[in-house]
């Protein structure tokens, strides 16, 4: 079996985990497109959550109409016929994702397992984090250099708040 394949199964034996025992669960990051706040090498922790809790700057794991599996921030919320619709973007671009309905998202992100330390992002500190986070990304706010020292400034900061902890 190839690495491709057995990385397909153990994602459809985790989703299945977490959307039955209703257990956090760890993914691993296979692209850089929320780089500045995730690598290939982190692990994000999900947990399932009624869609209508999620807000904007919340990091969602979300399935695109072809199967593959996304972690992106929420920009913005709507209801259209009823149903929570979700915007999306990646941190590393300015474009957003298609409308994201709620039936398609597994759960929002409430960790990052980094190589050295580990965030929680449903803290405090860690709610603080997303936030400026949240508006860094931002289309509107794009000078890069700028985006890429408060990323990096904010991930430290967090990471001395939940040190130690897990």
């Amino acid at each position: 079996m190839d690495e491709q394949r057995i990385e397909e199964v153990l994602c459809d034996i985790s989703l299945d985990a977490l959307s039955q025992e209703h257990k956090d669960v760890y993914f691993n990051i296979l692209s850089n497109g929320m780089r500045y706040v995730l690598t290939t090498r982190d692990k994000v922790l999900v947990r399932k959550v009624e869609p209508a809790s999620i807000r904007p700057g919340q990091l969602i794991v979300y399935k695109r109409p072809d199967n593959n599996y996304t972690v992106h921030r929420v920009m913005r919320t709507y209801r259209d016929s009823g149903q929570v619709v979700f915007i999306a973007k990646p941190d590393k671009y300015p474009t957003v994702d298609p409308p994201v309905e709620a039936d398609r998202v597994i759960g929002v992100v409430i960790a990052i397992r980094k190589p050295r330390f580990y965030i929680r992002l449903d803290t405090f500190s860690g709610r603080c984090v997303e936030c400026a986070l949240y508006h860094f990304s931002k289309p509107s706010f794009r000078p890069r250099a700028m985006v890429l020292k408060y990323y990096r400034l904010v991930l430290r900061a967090c990471a001395v708040f939940t040190r130690g902890r897990t």
